[in-house]
């Protein structure tokens, strides 16, 4: 990334500085879960609902949401769809109420849900 001065039409001039950014690594993105993590956790804490992700849960979402020449970048889609979509469903469907525990785990290749 480059980072200019002026702005002469569409092309940069006189870079200030250049900045090198680290490719992020798989280690990084279980980084990123966490963080994804406390925002999801603050939504289900007004419900009165904790949820904890095994360690496989993490990985799994991990692999759905690396792509090394993205980044993190889909890293919030596998998040919607693999975490946040079919808990909400089963919230709605009333399988989770107010004060449960919520344990997510991996299961077949797929994220189970119980308390």
């Amino acid at each position: 990334v480059v980072q200019c001065s002026g702005n002469e039409g569409n092309t940069p001039s006189n870079p200030d500085e250049i900045i090198i950014f680290r490719r992020l690594e798989k280690q990084d993105i279980g980084k990123i879960i966490d963080i994804q993590l406390k925002t999801i956790l603050k939504r289900l804490a007004d419900k009165k609902i904790s949820i904890e992700l095994s360690e496989k849960a993490k990985d799994f979402l991990a692999d759905k949401g690396y792509e090394p020449a993205f980044g993190a970048r889909p890293l919030k889609r596998a998040l919607q769809t693999y975490l946040l979509n079919p808990l909400s469903s089963q919230l709605i469907a009333g399988k989770f109420t107010e004060g449960d525990k919520i344990k997510v785990d991996l299961n077949k290749n797929e994220l189970k849900f119980t308390k």
